[in-house]
């Protein structure tokens, strides 16, 4: 298990800005004060008097500015302890090359073999999906049965009759950790469908501090994550990344803009649709249909168009799902009829009880469409299960 990790974001960091400011404001006061008492040293006390108020100013702007971040994003953009998936029972595996593997058992409706299902298994059912994703998928902020993976378990036995669903999805999965999950549990289930459910952050790969996913970018120093690709000393780094969520925004663009420079975001884009052209095989070695599905952003109207951290993504998956076995479900047209304000749960991407079951009617429609489900009717009519 990784060491713990600082609990969020504290108070220290106005301690460092307020405190000094206050500082400066008196010696300043002092200067001002002494210039008038000894002429001769006017100029200069002026100049330090001018100095202490300029500085002064700063640290007090930064710590409005860490104020109004701190208000915007609560905890900061790196989530040392988040309440979604934080559990004992969490099992964290390591893998040699550096790269983090967990799953959870027994927490947030994961059985003991670390399935999130919502739904009983089948030995004998009619059909067989695996799936596979992210927070999104997973749901966040709501009960197993509220997410669409149960609710379209439920559509399919109401179409299909039995059927076996397992949900792999896990907060904070790469495109790694969903073909590893495939790998490990999801190929033992025997799967007709494999459902993997992908957002644009499925390009980045983790590794766990104190139970939580962080890029890997962000280096292992003393057990705290830090970045070093601004001037400053590595002791400053790590106690700000840890401290400032004006800073880990600092971070997160200083790390985009080194990406674009250096082409690491074009490496991490194929490196992702490397993972699921592997998942591809895999499936189709198995015997089984792959159905990729793409969730969009939620934080703006649809008139809007796709936000430009999809898109790029999202263009290169749809030209590799082209050229391969693969159903590709793009929810964004698909949910036009439906303001992305009334289907999302908060800024991002995560959908809210209506959210999930929309698109749990919409992929049992895409399914149905796309003769995903044409064992079910086979069953159906014969009164046994299909070939």
């Amino acid at each position: 298990m990784p060491p713990s990790a600082p609990s969020g974001l504290t108070a220290t960091l106005f301690l460092f800005t307020l405190l000094p400011a206050l500082l400066l404001v008196t010696v300043g006061f002092l200067a001002f004060r002494t210039a008038k008492s000894m002429p001769q040293l006017r100029r200069p006390l002026q100049a330090a008097t001018a100095a202490a108020l300029l500085l002064a100013g700063l640290l007090v702007g930064l710590a409005l500015v860490e104020g109004t971040f701190r208000i915007l994003v609560p905890g900061g953009y790196f989530h040392f302890r988040p309440v979604e998936g934080s559990s004992a029972e969490a099992i964290v595996e390591r893998l040699p090359d550096g790269q983090a593997w967990w799953e959870y058992r027994d927490a947030r409706g994961f059985d003991s073999e670390g399935v999130r299902t919502g739904l009983p298994r089948s030995k004998d059912p009619a059909l067989r999906v695996v799936i596979l994703g992210d927070s999104v998928t997973y749901g966040v902020h709501l009960e197993v049965e509220q997410s669409f993976p149960s609710l379209l378990g439920r559509l399919l036995e109401q179409r299909c009759g039995a059927i076996d669903l397992v949900n792999l999805a896990v907060p904070g999965y790469s495109s790694l950790q969903e073909r590893l999950s495939l790998e490990r549990k999801g190929l033992a289930a025997r799967p007709d469908i494999v459902l993997v459910g992908v957002f644009s952050n499925d390009m980045a790969r983790y590794t766990v501090i104190g139970n939580t996913a962080f890029d890997i970018r962000l280096k292992e120093r003393d057990d705290v994550p830090a970045f070093s690709l601004l001037p400053l000393p590595d002791a400053v780094n790590r106690f700000l990344v840890a401290q400032s969520a004006f800073y880990q925004f600092l971070t997160l663009k200083a790390l985009a803009a080194s990406d674009r420079e250096s082409g690491e975001d074009v490496g991490q884009l194929e490196a992702s649709v490397a993972e699921l052209q592997r998942i591809q095989e895999l499936t189709e070695n198995a015997g089984a249909k792959l159905v990729v599905v793409l969730f969009p952003m939620l934080d703006r109207p649809w008139s809007d168009g796709e936000d430009e951290s999809t898109a790029h993504y999202y263009s290169r998956l749809r030209t590799w799902a082209s050229t391969r076995p693969v159903t590709l479900i793009d929810l964004r047209p698909l949910l036009a009829d439906h303001p992305a304000d009334t289907l999302r749960i908060d800024d991002c991407c995560h959908l809210n009880p209506l959210g999930h079951t929309v698109v749990a009617d919409l992929l049992l429609e895409q399914l149905d469409a796309a003769g995903l489900l044409d064992r079910c009717r086979a069953s159906a009519t014969t009164g046994r299960k299909a070939p």
